[in-house]
């Protein structure tokens, strides 16, 4: 099969796998404690959510193949970029089979903040993601505070007002 027939049957599948997969998944509510990641970001370096106690967290799970996540990338890129300094990480989780489509990506579209790699869905899979890109807020203190499932125009403003509030909670 050409690698182009693979990606094809790959884009169509996996959407319904995923679905099939959160599905099954407890959900993460608002309110209770996040998951621990326990991965290594793109540079290998362990990625886990007890080193970014006191920060709030933005994680966001996402794929290349996925149109509203490549929308919503450069809102978190402005996010970063703005709130970096005061206490946000940004922290972006890929679910791609293949690590060389996410390179390829990033490549393109660079990012300023941390980005791993979660190939068989294992950390969404504890997050119970209901849709791509499906993205969590998560306060100081490591408590799940907002949940979003796709993006849509809007999104981005209802993001930065949600970080400005937990920014300013103790």
């Amino acid at each position: 099969m050409r690698r182009s027939d693979r990606l094809l049957l790959r884009s169509a599948l996996l959407p319904l796998f995923l679905l099939t997969l959160v599905g099954t998944a407890a959900a993460v509510d608002v309110g209770a404690p996040a998951p621990e990641l326990g991965i290594n970001d793109l540079r290998g370096q362990p990625l886990r959510l007890a080193s970014l106690r006191g920060k709030v967290v933005l994680l966001d799970f996402w794929a290349t193949w996925c149109g509203p996540c490549r929308r919503e990338l450069p809102v978190l890129q402005r996010l970063h970029q703005l709130y970096a300094a005061q206490g946000l990480a940004v922290v972006a989780v890929s679910v791609d089979d293949d690590l060389s489509d996410v390179q390829g990506f990033l490549a393109r579209s660079p990012l300023g903040f941390r980005v791993a790699h979660d190939p068989r869905q294992v950390v969404l899979g504890r997050y119970g993601g209901r849709s791509m890109p499906s993205s969590y807020l998560i306060d100081r203190h490591g408590l799940v505070r907002r949940f979003h499932g796709g993006f849509r125009d809007g999104d981005a403003a209802t993001f930065e007002r949600e970080v400005q509030a937990l920014l300013r909670e103790p």
